[in-house]
């Protein structure tokens, strides 16, 4: 990404189940609400889960998955600066399709056909996790339940005057690695460890995860969970060029 002014944002959404229809009823709230108000980010970033169970447990899943893709790329298709002017990118979570080993790979092509007929080189189907550069400003992007499972089998009982989340980011940090843990736990492709590297720290981390919603700073890095997008309908709005602003927002639930 080339823009490098100080109205560059970037959203990140995470769990958009898209076999949800209220997922789209706030999709459109929130697209129409950027429309209107002629704010086109430089981009999405859309992480998985895309279904709200596991992939593979039908016979269909398949079909209905590349279905709700349609779905998603005719909802954005209304809206024609979003189209020309935003990137989006797609970040698969534990339940969709996929080796689970890190990194996990971009979602096929077939799936995202839909969405590269609407957008074009606009649309970036990643892998998880993945980097992305907007001007000198880097930011790795990975999408796991971390939070729960590092505690479950962690050695060393967290310090009790901070918080699990920032526990959370410090080991991270401390640890220059997205997942520390065991190889039984999180399986890794060692050829490519490199991947989940935070050496030398990016200038923000997008860890997606269903536990709530939090904004760290560590190291001059800040770390940062959107939380589910579902139920919350809560993203984060990141401004890599206004002082590397946070900001949650929230998509108004009309009923």
């Amino acid at each position: 990404m080339k823009k490098t002014h100080k109205y560059s944002n970037i959203y990140f959404l995470s769990d958009l189940w898209l076999d949800d229809q209220k997922i789209f009823t706030q999709l459109r709230l929130l697209f129409v609400g950027l429309n209107s108000n002629n704010i086109v980010p430089d981009a999405f970033v859309f992480m998985g889960n895309f279904t709200s169970r596991p992939f593979g447990q039908e016979w269909n899943d398949m079909p209905m998955l590349k279905h709700y893709f349609h779905e998603l790329a005719k909802l954005i298709e209304n809206y024609p600066s979003l189209v020309n002017g935003s990137k989006f990118v797609f970040v698969p979570g534990p339940w969709d399709p996929g080796n689970p080993v890190f990194p996990k790979p971009a979602l096929p092509h077939f799936l995202m056909h839909p969405l590269e007929s609407v957008s074009g080189d606009n649309l970036i189907s990643a892998t998880n996790p993945c980097r992305i550069r907007i001007g000198t400003k880097e930011i790795a992007v990975f999408r796991e339940d971390l939070i729960n499972t590092m505690r479950r089998n962690c050695i060393i009982d967290p310090i009790k005057n901070i918080t699990l989340q920032e526990h959370f980011a410090h080991t991270i940090a401390n640890c220059s690695h997205l997942c520390p843990l065991p190889e039984n736990l999180r399986p890794i492709h060692w050829n490519y460890d490199n991947s989940l590297w935070l050496y030398p720290l990016p200038h923000l981390v997008v860890c997606g995860d269903k536990y709530q919603s939090y904004s760290i700073e560590y190291e001059d890095c800040k770390f940062v969970n959107p939380g589910s997008f579902l139920g919350s309908y809560r993203f984060v709005n990141y401004e890599p060029f206004n002082d590397e602003t946070v900001t949650f927002c929230e998509v108004m639930d009309i009923d």
